[in-house]
């Protein structure tokens, strides 16, 4: 079936180091949280699913909810504590809240790292469902190279078999806009990974860690603009 994830090289800018630097990092800006973005589009009342990464939950994106919500946007989060990854469970219940958001009109998402994945696995397969899609240091291609690969092993029994085997379906071109954000500082990514090709991607390179790209004030005007461009 094939690995998902390895452990960085010796030749990779990512190790264990790599990973402690950028939750220090992070724990620096959940401290001291820069302040919103102003002066920037206003969202239309519209739906915008927000999905945590792996072995995080909802609550690493309040910060973006927040700012998200300010602007005007109807903000939803998939009630997530802790994501294991691509369980059969947790993506059943994304599919579920997924209709449920869209049967009312398209929507758009912001998915972070493996959130960017659940985006792209859904744009995939419900596009006529989603105006747009914004990844935050999103891998795209596997095995993903990160310095986590132990937590993924760990759990890997848990995932679901069948996507497993088709995971490299993620890296294929999506008919749905998509912003790819990534940073060449990430910790626990290679950002190379992160890239799209694809005529239908902009990447955005935004200089930061990886655990809380979100809260970046770069970041968040990236994602308003990209938010207000995919307008159904």
């Amino acid at each position: 079936m094939g690995a998902v994830a390895v452990s960085p090289g010796r030749d990779s800018p990512l190790s264990l180091r790599s990973w402690l630097r950028d939750v220090v990092s992070a724990v620096a800006i959940t401290i001291s949280p820069p302040p919103f973005p102003k002066n920037l589009p206003l969202g239309d009342g519209r739906t915008v699913l927000l999905i945590p990464g792996f072995l995080t939950g909802d609550w690493s994106m309040t910060r973006l909810a927040a700012f998200l919500r300010g602007l005007g946007y109807n903000v939803v989060l998939p009630a997530v504590v802790l994501n294991l990854g691509t369980t059969t469970k947790s993506l059943a219940k994304l599919d579920a809240l997924f209709f449920e958001i869209s049967a009312r009109g398209q929507i758009r998402i912001v998915g972070q790292v493996l959130g960017g994945v659940f985006a792209r696995r859904l744009a995939q397969r419900y596009p006529e469902r989603i105006s747009g899609i914004v990844t935050l240091c999103t891998p795209i291609r596997f095995p993903v190279i990160t310095p986590l690969e132990p937590f993924v092993r760990m759990v890997s029994p848990l995932h679901d078999k069948s996507w497993v085997e088709r995971r490299d379906e993620i890296a294929r071109p999506l008919s749905v806009p998509v912003t790819a954000i990534y940073s060449e500082h990430d910790g626990i990514v290679d950002w190379r990974q992160c890239l799209d090709e694809a005529t239908s991607c902009e990447n955005i390179r935004i200089d930061g860690p990886h655990t809380t790209m979100g809260s970046l004030t770069q970041a968040q005007i990236a994602i308003a603009n990209a938010l207000a461009r995919s307008v159904a």
